[in-house]
């Protein structure tokens, strides 16, 4: 039994992450995101994985940035990216994506 005058916490408090840690995460979330939204769009047309649903380069895409989302939001104690940050990840990251397939099919088929 704890006596309840111990100033000592039951749980100890863990530190949030650094700033300069948070904005590299964010740094990296979004570049990547927009990196990865442009390749994958530029390749879209030309189907590299096959001719299916599943297979389509846009679904891989969405799975990959659900894989990097989760692993920013739930592999440490606290998350290293805002809500609202990896929600603008995910719009960058899908506009890139038709950019992409625009760049794709007019300037590089021809």
């Amino acid at each position: 039994m704890t006596n309840p005058t111990d100033p000592t916490p039951v749980s100890p408090v863990r530190p949030d992450p650094s700033a300069s840690v948070q904005l590299r995460a964010l740094t990296w979330w979004l570049g990547m995101m927009a990196l990865g939204g442009m390749c994958f769009g530029m390749y879209g047309a030309q189907r590299p994985f096959a001719g299916g649903l599943i297979t389509h380069p846009l679904t891989i895409f969405c799975g990959l940035g659900l894989a990097g989302l989760l692993i920013l939001r739930f592999a440490g104690d606290r998350p290293l990216v805002s809500d609202r940050s990896l929600a603008a990840g995910a719009v960058i990251g899908i506009a890139c994506y038709f950019l992409g397939s625009w760049f794709g099919t007019e300037l590089l088929a021809h």
